[in-house]
């Protein structure tokens, strides 16, 4: 309808399009419904596989990852203010390198460390693999049931499956580092 391509009453269109923050991010995917949280997670990813499949330099990967982040765009019903706060957190220095939470002189932000253990984590896990795939649609059906599945395995056809974990207070002065910031992170 807004693109003039059906009939209908564009207006409404819009406002659903608002209330669900449909947009296109910076990879080109359509997101809705998305979170700060859900489009670090797909930053950290996206480094991951910049390095590991597409031979980017970490440097590279890294600004790809802060400019992603960016781009997010939440649901006119989202909390504008939290969800900035929040990116801010993610992106601005608020660690040691070893993602303790010092008194003065942090140096490093909650985004490039849990980039770095993700990335540890991934190549331990796939150690010895003679060649690294990277996301991959998976399209199915299942018996008895009418509607087709669509998913995505993150690593090796769905081998290895990245989590990461974030900062749950980003949003008050009480920081505590999660453990994907201490250690390597959950890999199934």
């Amino acid at each position: 309808m807004i693109a003039g391509k059906r009939d209908g009453d564009k207006k409404q269109a819009q406002r659903l399009i608002d209330l669900h923050g449909v947009y296109i991010d910076g990879r080109g995917k359509q997101q809705s419904g998305d979170k700060p949280v859900m489009c670090a997670g797909r930053a950290a990813e996206d480094y991951c596989t910049d390095i590991l499949v597409n031979d980017a330099t970490p440097a590279d990967a890294y600004s790809d990852a802060v400019n992603y982040m960016h781009g997010f765009h939440g649901g006119s019903w989202r909390d504008a203010a939290a969800d900035k706060r929040e990116i801010d957190h993610k992106l601005n220095p608020r660690y040691t390198a070893k993602g303790t939470v010092p008194k003065k002189d942090a140096d490093h932000c909650e985004l490039e460390l849990v980039c770095r253990n993700a990335l540890d984590g991934l190549r331990e896990a796939m150690a010895g693999a003679n060649r690294i795939t990277g996301q991959k649609e998976l399209v199915g059906k299942f018996d008895d049931v009418e509607l087709r599945y669509l998913g995505y395995a993150d690593y090796q056809e769905g081998g290895v499956e990245l989590k990461t974990k974030w900062d749950r207070r980003a949003d008050s002065d009480k920081h505590q580092p999660t453990a994907c910031l201490l250690r390597s992170p959950s890999i199934t």
